[in-house]
């Protein structure tokens, strides 16, 4: 059994390589995923730290991601640090899933109803996705007008 489980690491670890490097370098749908930052001592990735991003509190998880406060070094702005772990995304479509969210938030930045994407950072393990911090959570909305919201709001 052991033998077994290492070989199926090694096939999954394989798996998450090719998707994670050579689809999103060279499919053409997967452009929006960029490449992923140089692995020197330049790069920061901790718990408290993701480049210039200082990382604050949860504020949410999903299937795929976890999403955290955080704020950029040398400003008093919050954003969202949506964190995406490569382990989690072991298909091709679900890595299409993840690049086509990017390729509609970037289409739709000029709505004022929908948040904007500040940056995308891909390190070995990890996709960050940081945008405006939205207001209340969807659900929260949801909860708090049972009866739907007044015309005129």
């Amino acid at each position: 059994f052991v033998l077994l489980r290492q070989k199926y690491d090694q096939q999954k670890s394989s798996l998450i390589n090719v998707l994670w490097t050579q689809c999103c370098t060279y499919h053409p749908d997967l452009r929006q995923i960029p490449h992923q930052v140089p692995d020197d001592d330049t790069f920061i990735e901790s718990e408290e730290q993701v480049g210039k991003y200082f990382v604050k509190e949860a504020l949410g998880e999903g299937q795929f991601a976890m999403v955290k406060s955080c704020v950029c070094a040398g400003s008093d702005t919050e954003y969202a640090l949506k964190i995406i772990l490569k382990e989690r995304i072991t298909s091709f479509s679900s890595l299409m899933r993840v690049s086509t969210e990017i390729d509609n938030l970037k289409h739709l930045k000029n709505s004022e109803y929908i948040i904007k994407i500040t940056d995308i950072i891909q390190s070995p393990s990890k996709l960050y996705i940081i945008t405006e911090k939205g207001g209340f959570d969807l659900f929260e909305f949801f909860d708090a007008h049972p009866d739907g919201v007044p015309d005129h709001w």
